[in-house]
C-alpha cells in the first residue's frame, strides 16, 4: 500500500470512529432496539457515505469548494436539521412502543441512506478528502472508487463499534427516568458534534 493510501486509511479511521451525528444516532438506535437491530442502519450509515464519497471524489465536489456561499448554505441547512433531530430525541415519549415506531419508521436502511445527504460532518469530511487524496493528472474514476472501496470498509467495523456502545447502554435503560436523560445526553452529543463544522 502506498503512503499515500496508508494516510487515506488512517483519515478514514479517523474519520469513521469518532463521535458524530451517524455513530450517535446508530448508538441510541442499538440503545432502544438492540445490536443486531441496527445492522441495517450500520450498513446504510456506511453505503451512503461511500456513495457521496465517490460522486464527490468523481468530480462533484468541484462546484461546492468553488463556491463559499453554497458550501456555506449546504452547512446551515444540514445543521439546522440536526439541531431539530437533536430536538425530537431529547423530548420524545419515554414510551418503548412509540420510540420503537418512530426510530423504525425514520431511521430504518433507506431512512439513514438519506440521513447523510442532511449531515454538515459528513459533507465538510468528504469533501476535504475528495479535494485532499484526488491526485490530479491521473484517472479520477480509478480513485474515487479506490478511495470509496478503503472507506467503506473501515466504516463499517468503526459504526458497528458505537452500535456495540449503545446496545451496553440499553442494558441499563430501563426506567423512563434513565430513557429520558441518556436521550438528553445524546441530543446534546449530536449539536455538539456538528458544531466543528461551523468554525472550520
Amino acid at each position: 500500500m502506498t503512503a499515500h493510501l496508508l494516510s487515506f486509511l488512517l483519515f478514514s479511521f479517523a474519520a469513521s470512529v469518532t463521535p458524530g451525528p451517524n455513530n450517535l444516532v446508530v448508538a441510541g438506535f442499538a440503545a432502544k432496539h438492540g445490536v443486531r437491530a441496527t445492522m441495517p442502519q450500520v450498513i446504510g450509515v456506511s453505503l451512503d457515505l461511500g456513495l457521496m464519497l465517490l460522486l464527490m471524489a468523481s468530480g462533484l465536489a468541484a462546484p461546492f469548494v468553488a463556491s463559499p456561499l453554497l458550501h456555506d448554505a449546504l452547512r446551515w441547512i444540514g445543521g439546522a436539521w440536526i439541531a431539530f433531530l437533536a430536538w425530537k430525541i431529547a423530548t420524545q415519549s419515554g414510551s418503548s412502543v412509540q420510540v420503537k415506531e418512530v426510530a423504525r419508521s425514520s431511521l430504518g436502511f433507506l431512512g439513514t441512506m438519506l440521513f447523510q445527504w442532511t449531515n454538515p460532518k459528513a459533507w465538510v469530511l468528504l469533501l476535504s478528502a475528495a479535494a485532499t487524496y484526488v491526485e490530479p493528472g491521473t484517472d479520477p474514476y480509478g480513485q474515487a472508487a479506490t478511495l470509496t472501496a478503503i472507506y467503506v470498509l473501515v466504516c463499517i467495523p468503526c459504526v458497528v463499534v458505537w452500535a456495540v456502545l449503545g446496545g451496553v447502554a440499553g442494558h441499563i435503560l430501563t426506567s423512563p427516568l434513565r430513557l429520558r436523560l441518556f436521550n438528553c445526553i445524546m441530543a446534546v452529543l449530536l449539536v455538539a458534534s456538528v458544531l466543528p463544522t461551523f468554525f472550520e
